[in-house]
């Protein structure tokens, strides 16, 4: 398998240039974004949250729930679920990383109290922890 290395992008300049190149530095794990400018960048792109869940599912690169494998085969905003809801962390809800595509039982399966159930479940605490982490931890960003 090939060594794949984390990019930094440290300035909006840096992301502009890589969009144009047919990059997508906020869905690719190779790129890494401070978490200033990752905020700076999601407010700029999105200004509700159908704007962004149509963006994540044009962007995602699947096509089914990923709890249960069952095929989504049309858009719907309801497959598209914050794993940290967007109420209890409205700074995370334009974060693709915060998203998972699940069917309608299991978007509402993840929201109720039945989450630790779910064979996603530990993949997402691995995803709160990086989040909470990275825009939690920030000095100038708790609080907010």
């Amino acid at each position: 398998m090939e060594n794949l290395r984390e990019i930094i992008i440290d300035e909006r300049g840096l992301y502009d240039y890589c969009i144009q190149r047919g990059y997508s530095p906020l869905t690719d794990n190779r790129f890494v974004l401070p978490i200033d400018l990752r905020i700076e960048i999601q407010y700029d792109l999105f200004s509700n949250n159908s704007q962004f869940c149509k963006w994540y599912w044009d962007n995602c690169g699947i096509r089914h729930c990923q709890e249960c494998e069952r095929p989504l085969n049309e858009y719907l905003i309801d497959y598209c679920s914050h794993i940290l809801s967007r109420g209890s962390n409205p700074i995370m809800r334009y974060d693709f990383r915060n998203m998972n595509l699940l069917c309608k039982q299991h978007h509402k399966q993840w929201e109720s109290e039945k989450r630790t159930k779910m064979r996603i479940y530990n993949r997402n605490q691995k995803t709160i922890e990086l989040l909470k982490k990275e825009y939690y931890t920030k000095a100038k960003l708790k609080g907010k």
